[in-house]
């Protein structure tokens, strides 16, 4: 028998050469997870207001801030704003504000040289303002589903073709998320020790995924001209407003309120 046959085996792949790979596998679903999220049956009222209520309230209110040259008025929107996104879970309420968060910091650096220059008052009164929009779009999408949102924009009388591109978006990137999963992970059980050439491998994968998003998007359109498909996007059916939905709709009246009072210079 020859030497090599009775050698003991002890062999040992470098480690590290793994780490490409799962950072890639980790942002795909840290995407994923934020689109699908569950639905919330339990939790703050916020989560089951009228997806339409909350996308024209958010507008106003951005548009508000935007026309507004009072400071009153700006600090009490934010206010408003803030104390409606602490009605969010701890998690949701964390990811909103470390996001408004960045958003405000890089307005301040933009602000830095106006600020240095005298004209400090105005530009806290605009990161007042960013601050404010940053804060009401993220609690806007996170206590809203996105199926949700793609609804409530038929209110604005939106085209149907936009809303229908809008939804096939949503949910092909979470169906070629998951393919995209499915084959990193492939990849990851193939690679032994240090893997060289990740990069290269993972560029062959985004090749494959665009051919797989190419012969889905034609079986996608196959299938809906077989269904007779007119381009007409249906309406979602009406909901009726719970008591839930009367006070927000309410707080957002009286806001309103408040910024035609300190338009009109009182108080401002």
């Amino acid at each position: 028998m020859n030497d090599w046959l009775t050698r003991k085996e002890e062999y040992l792949p470098r480690a590290g050469g793994l780490r490409f790979l799962d950072r890639s596998l980790l942002s795909i679903l840290s995407v994923l997870s934020r689109i699908r999220r569950p639905e919330k049956t339990v939790g703050g009222q916020v989560y089951r207001l009228n997806p339409t209520l909350k996308l024209v309230t958010v507008f106003i209110v951005i548009l508000t801030l935007s026309l507004s040259r009072s400071a009153s008025f700006v600090y009490l929107a934010d206010s408003c704003i803030l104390l409606a996104a602490a009605l969010l879970d701890a998690g949701d309420l964390l990811n909103t504000l470390l996001l408004s968060t960045t958003i405000a910091l890089f307005g301040l650096l933009i602000l830095l040289p106006s600020m240095f220059t005298g004209n400090g008052g105005n530009s806290l009164l605009l990161l007042a303002k960013i601050a404010g929009s940053a804060l009401a779009v993220n609690f806007l999408a996170h206590s809203t589903k996105w199926r949700h949102m793609t609804r409530a924009i038929k209110f604005f009388r939106v085209p149907d073709l936009f809303i229908l591109v809008l939804e096939l978006a949503v949910k092909y990137i979470v169906i070629l998320g998951e393919f995209s999963i499915h084959m990193l992970q492939a990849l990851r059980a193939r690679s032994v020790g240090r893997n060289t050439h990740a990069h290269r491998e993972l560029s062959n994968l985004a090749g494959i995924l665009y051919f797989k998003s190419r012969e889905m998007a034609e079986q996608t359109y196959s299938a809906m001209e077989c269904r007779g498909f007119t381009g007409e996007y249906p309406s979602p059916k009406v909901r009726t407003f719970s008591a839930s939905d009367l006070v927000y709709l309410g707080a957002n009246l009286a806001l309103a309120a408040a910024f035609v009072y300190f338009s009109l210079g009182k108080n401002g």
